[in-house]
Parts: structure tokens; C-alpha cells; sequence
């Protein structure tokens, strides 16, 4: 697969009495290998065409590494050398994994509002590094509009636990975007204490599934179903599994994921998944 040339693209939003939309993005980051790092620099490089302001947001470990990204990104990424879209990077405890970083993101963006340091934004992109950019892409922000609705995903599924259909229906957390009463939302059902038990922490096994239950599929729920939506379908055909590829979501099946990029132009890869990350021919990944 070889990587899609960034055009130029642009891009005016407008609300309806005619002024621009503002919008943030918010990249949770955990940078421990190089392919992290080249997965966030690759976000940076596509996902920001239709923002005003950029925070990762990483654990205090990160911060050394956190601030080399910066410091590059705002020297050789036009938009960022230039001011046009603000760029920084925050550290915290991290003690709620992505959902952690975003909250706490999003209430140093809350204070930095009060403090009249940066206006409010209409609409706000929660991302995370777990996956590496194949094009540029604006789409997600636009669907908020497009479709009238208060939580846009990259990616949606009808799987669940307890079975399959539209009544099942939820959205993946990689990429999604919020307006602002869909963010209160999110920050409302979201944004809990380390030890809430909806952090899972009495499980030993299956903790990441609990976690998944909890945050991701559970947050769809929260809205009405009209006001939710996702882009690309995550669930593999079952003409497509098999005993070697038997994952029910192209996280982890490389052959209907490609079929996603090859046919639909989706514009992103899980950066663990080899299968996946080996295919793509794209300069940045030489470096890992």
C-alpha cells in the first residue's frame, strides 16, 4: 500500500450565522517505542488540517520526548511554524489510560479558557497514538455538521458480548469528535476518579475488555442513537473470517482492513498490528 500524497486542502467551517468554527484536537500519547512516536508525528501531519489547537497529552514519563515532538513539529510542519494551528504538549499522572489524558486535557483547556488565555472551541477531536496515518484526512469534524449530530467516530460496530444488529450499535474511541454538548457528555460519563470502579480495578483478567465495555461501547449509549455516527463499518464480513483471521473487527484483521483502505480509502493503520504496518510503503516508517 503506498501512502497517499498530501494535498493541499481547504478547509472553511462555518456556523450558522456565518462565522468560523473553532475546533481543538486532543492526541493522548504513550510514546515508549519509536513506532509510537512515528505514529503521532504521521497525526500530526494529517489529522490537523481542520484545527485551530493540538495538546498531547502524555504521562509525566513522556515529557522529554513529548517536548523533542514539539520542538520539531513546530520547525518543519508549515501550519504550526507558522501559528496558524497552536501546538503544545502536557504530562499528567497517568492513572485512567487514554480516558485519563483526554480528561485531563480537556480541564487544562477549561482552565486556560477561564483564565481568558485561549477561546472556548465549538468542537473538539479525541485521538490517541495507537494508530498511524495513511492520508490526509478532514472528514470526521465535517460529519459533526453534515449529519447534525453530537458524536462522529472514525469507526462503528453492531458487535457486541452479548450479541449482533443495529440495537447493538456503538462507536470505536481511536478518533472521535464532539460538539460541545456531545463533549459535556463524554466528560460528564467519562472524566471519573482513578478509583471509580468503572476503571475495572478488581479484575485481573479480562481488565482491558472491561475497560472497553465501559468507555467505549457504554459512552454510544449515552446519546440518543440519531446522534451518534460512525464513518466505516468495523466489522469483518463473515465471509471474511477465517481460522487464521478470526477477529470480528479490522483492528486485528489485516485482509478486510486493507480491503477498507484499498475500497473505501480509510485513512488509517494500527501501528502494533505487523501484518498491517509492514504493508504500507511510506518513508516516515523507515525510521522504525
Amino acid at each position: 500500500l503506498k501512502k497517499s500524497s498530501l494535498s493541499q486542502i481547504t478547509h472553511t467551517t462555518t456556523t450558522s450565522s456565518g462565522g468560523q468554527r473553532r475546533r481543538a484536537l486532543i492526541i493522548s500519547v504513550a510514546p515508549r517505542t519509536t513506532k509510537h512516536v512515528v505514529a503521532l508525528w504521521s497525526e500530526l501531519e494529517c489529522f490537523t488540517l481542520d484545527v485551530d489547537y493540538v495538546v498531547l497529552s502524555g504521562p509525566t514519563w513522556s515529557e522529554t520526548i513529548l517536548n523533542q515532538v514539539l520542538s520539531l513539529a513546530k520547525s518543519s510542519i508549515p501550519r504550526f511554524s507558522s501559528g496558524k494551528v497552536g501546538l503544545e504538549g502536557r504530562v499528567f499522572v497517568n492513572d485512567r489510560y487514554d480516558v485519563g489524558l483526554w480528561c485531563d486535557a480537556l480541564d487544562w483547556l477549561e482552565s486556560k479558557n477561564d483564565d481568558n488565555h485561549l477561546p472556548s472551541f465549538e468542537q473538539v477531536g479525541l485521538l490517541n497514538d495507537s494508530v498511524f496515518a495513511l492520508r490526509a484526512y478532514t472528514e470526521l469534524f465535517e460529519a459533526l455538521d453534515d449529519y447534525n449530530v453530537s458524536l462522529a467516530s472514525l469507526s462503528y460496530s453492531f458487535n457486541r458480548p452479548e450479541g449482533y444488529g443495529p440495537q447493538h450499535y456503538w462507536v470505536e474511541s481511536v478518533w472521535r469528535a464532539f460538539d460541545r454538548p456531545g463533549l459535556d457528555v463524554f466528560r460528564s460519563y467519562s472524566c471519573r476518579p482513578a478509583n471509580d470502579p468503572m476503571f475495572c480495578s478488581r479484575k485481573w483478567w479480562g481488565k482491558k475488555g472491561c475497560i472497553v465495555e465501559n468507555f467505549e461501547r457504554n459512552m454510544a449509549r449515552q446519546f440518543p442513537q440519531e446522534q451518534v455516527l460512525g464513518l466505516f463499518s468495523s466489522d469483518v464480513p463473515n465471509d471474511m473470517l477465517t481460522r487464521r483471521y478470526n477477529f470480528k473487527t479490522w483492528v486485528r484483521h489485516p485482509p478486510y482492513w486493507k480491503k477498507l483502505v484499498e475500497e473505501q480509502a480509510f485513512p488509517v493503520s494500527k501501528v502494533n498490528w505487523k501484518e498491517m504496518i509492514d504493508s504500507i510503503d511510506d518513508e516516515r516508517l523507515r525510521t522504525m
